[in-house]
């Protein structure tokens, strides 16, 4: 057993959950291994937590450390420190990146093109085609980048099925230790993720996910990639809370214009509206502001958001004129459509003041001025 994945063991169950200390050694200590030359007293002064230094080089916390590791090697989990060449090289330029990250799978984490997706956990019809079109863009346009999320209900899981679908690597990051996932229903696309992609946390095993930990996690989120893309989202909670640490790190924030009254097209909006978000418009909207070339190409990058005949439109407008109120289902039921189609026409017709939804009913209806 490595001694180097001993040592990562004892010392990040310590500092797990303080990114306050993940700073200071940050910002003191151009080698975070220079901690275990120091003094149990000087560790105590950095940590600002009395008798953590003789609890650090005690026999028995080491041979606990030492159990730890092999547990994770047994399981096939990569214990990654920041010295590694492996550690996700934007995540390191954080004023509080995790000293230790856990990794099971097999994604390059220092892939130059890395796109964090996040949003609401009940986003519409519309918000869920909006995050395919994204990323089968991205995959489609030959940029091939590695999609981060937090595999949470909504926009998360649907940024990760989607990578998968468009053949690109997906990497969730948990707020809790990866010896168990969360939450428990999307257990399956975690374990396909393993096979294109993988799983990420900075918690050691038996962390469960607290509150608290959904914060933390999302300044990885934030931090380990290029560009923050946010789909749908209320003007408080976690995908915000993302895009703040994003805009900390000077990341690149692209946020999909809402429906007007929609409490779930809040966040968005407001982050276009004080220009803290790039407006997306279209396909070629993130590789041309981050100055991306493509490895490959299947399409030509599309100049609208989506590329739907007029003549479709046209198929809906008259159904929601004779219909008056209804919902996606019915329009596809009326016009004889596919979902995914009638979905995407809803959303640029959105985008166009053409229809408005009601965010309560989920039903579509004309917009009148």
């Amino acid at each position: 057993m490595d001694n180097r994945e001993i040592l990562n063991c004892a010392l990040n169950s310590i500092i797990y959950c303080k990114p306050g200390i993940c700073r200071r050694i940050n910002e003191n200590m151009e080698n975070y291994e220079e901690i275990f030359s120091l003094t149990p007293k000087q560790i105590d002064e950095l940590f600002a937590m009395e008798g953590i230094g003789a609890k650090l080089f005690s026999n028995d916390y080491l041979e606990w450390a030492r159990g730890e590791a092999e547990w994770y090697a047994s399981k096939g989990v990569k214990i990654i420190d920041k010295n590694s060449p492996s550690y996700p090289p934007l995540l390191k330029e954080c004023s509080d990146a995790p000293i230790v990250l856990y990794f099971k799978g097999n994604a390059n984490l220092t892939n130059p093109k890395i796109i964090s997706v996040v949003g609401t956990r009940i986003p519409s019809d519309a918000g869920l085609s909006a995050c395919a079109e994204v990323i089968e863009s991205l995959s489609k346009g030959g940029f091939n980048p590695l999609i981060v999320s937090g595999l949470a209900v909504g926009i998360d899981v649907a940024a990760h099925r989607n990578a998968l679908k468009n053949s690109l690597e997906s990497v969730a990051v948990l707020p809790c230790g990866i010896d168990q996932i969360y939450p428990s229903q999307n257990r399956m696309v975690a374990v396909k993720m393993v096979e294109n992609g993988g799983i990420l946390t900075e918690f050691p095993r038996g962390v469960n996910p607290l509150k608290h930990n959904f914060l933390q996690r999302n300044r990885i989120i934030a931090g380990i990639s290029s560009a923050l893309v946010v789909i749908e989202t209320r003007i408080s909670g976690g995908s915000m809370s993302t895009t703040q640490y994003a805009n900390s790190y000077s990341r690149d924030i692209f946020a999909l214009p809402g429906r007007i009254g929609d409490v779930n097209s809040y966040g968005c909006n407001y982050l276009i509206s004080k220009n803290i978000a790039n407006l997306y418009l279209n396909s070629s909207t993130i590789p041309s502001t981050l100055g991306w070339s493509a490895e490959h190409s299947d399409i030509s990058l599309s100049p609208d958001l989506f590329s739907i005949p007029d003549g479709i439109k046209e198929k809906i407008l008259l159904t929601l004129t004779s219909l008056k109120k209804c919902d996606a289902e019915d329009i596809v039921q009326a016009t004889g459509l596919d979902v995914e189609t009638v979905c995407s026409a809803l959303l640029e017709l959105e985008l166009s003041f053409k229809v408005k939804r009601s965010p309560l009913t989920n039903e579509y209806m004309l917009y009148r001025k």
